[in-house]
């Protein structure tokens, strides 16, 4: 069994069942660390779910809850419920950059680390079919332990991390902290809820633009409107649908 840092705490089941599988099923010599985010200088903090310090690389992991079949390419995904979101691959890439800066910066001894990028799906009723020539990285549970145990499966056959385990757990556990999810709505990363009422919601995100939505109620909860939560919300006074929970 994987040694778990638990920088935060997991928002949802999918993260739990993540956290829980890979923890179970790596080796003991394996450091897992969760739900922590990297304060940037300026800008918003870089949010994992998962860092993995494996044999011969370290592994950032984006872990997703999606069900059912889900189509797409190298810029966006579509679900079986007809929402569509932004491929969850460039970003993950991007943050296993940031990590590979960080761990370089910190400890000079780390710069050839190796940090590879996964998507993990969860549920094992999610069904996929990109086309992206990355689409290998985007894994169901059982598949990400046997990619992370297999070093042939990186790009470039890496030395082995024997011996700097220990200094690469150093490097993630004092330069980042636990993390603190902010509200999303599509795209955009919500502050506030500025102004309500029965029909429509204003709410200011992160870049200082309102978004106004229309509220479908059920009861005395607020629910998506009729696009069922694919491309939410637009800007300026135009108005989206919300979902369960967004407002």
């Amino acid at each position: 069994m994987a040694v778990v840092h638990p920088i935060g705490i997991p928002e949802n089941g999918s993260e739990r069942i993540g956290i829980a599988f890979l923890a179970q099923h790596l080796p003991p010599e394996y450091l897992i660390f969760h739900n922590l985010e990297l304060p940037a200088p300026s800008g918003l903090p870089y949010e994992y779910d998962m860092i993995v310090v494996g044999q011969y690389a370290v592994y950032v992991v984006e872990l997703k809850g999606y069900r059912g079949r889900i189509t797409g390419n190298a810029y966006e995904w579509k679900l079986e419920s007809g929402a569509i979101y932004k491929s969850p691959i460039p970003l993950t890439n991007k943050k296993a950059k940031v990590v590979a800066t960080q761990l370089a910066r910190y400890d000079r001894g780390l710069q050839n680390v190796w940090i590879q990028s996964i998507i993990i799906l969860t549920d094992d009723r999610a069904h996929v079919q990109l086309n992206d020539p990355q689409a290998d990285r985007v894994l169901h549970l059982q598949e990400a332990v046997a990619y992370i145990l297999d070093p042939r499966r990186l790009p470039i056959p890496p030395p082995s991390l024997t011996g700097l385990t220990r200094r690469i757990g150093d490097a993630i556990a004092h330069q980042f902290r636990p993390l603190h999810r902010l509200q999303t709505i599509g795209d955009y990363r919500i502050l506030e809820t500025i102004g309500k009422n029965n029909l429509y919601a204003t709410l200011l995100s992160m870049d200082g633009r309102p978004i106004t939505g229309k509220l479908a109620h059920r009861g005395s909860a607020c629910h998506a409107g009729a696009n069922g939560g694919g491309r939410l919300p637009t800007v300026a006074g135009r108005s989206g649908n919300f979902r369960a929970g967004d407002c």
